[in-house]
């Protein structure tokens, strides 16, 4: 695999060298969208949880993902439903 680098959300690039550089780069982009997944979750703790299994996130990084669960999930209204 060539130098690849690529742009990943919120501006961070990433230089992708190897297949284990493209996982990474991967396992980043999917952390990041994690975050914003979870603010617009109906069931965020659900979705930590799961998504963290699937990240395989040690207990240091789960500590540092916690404070982007809500501690109340996203209420859908009838509005957004029907539109």
């Amino acid at each position: 695999m060539g130098h690849i680098a690529r742009s990943l959300p919120a501006g961070i690039t990433f230089r992708i060298c190897s297949e284990q550089d493209f996982d990474h780069a991967l396992w980043l982009m999917r952390l990041s969208y994690l975050r914003y997944a979870l603010k617009t979750s109906t069931e965020p703790r659900k979705l930590f949880e799961q998504s963290s299994e699937g990240l395989r996130l040690n207990p240091r990084f789960k500590s540092l993902m916690e404070p982007f669960v809500p501690k109340t999930a996203k209420q859908v209204s009838a509005e957004s439903i029907s539109a």
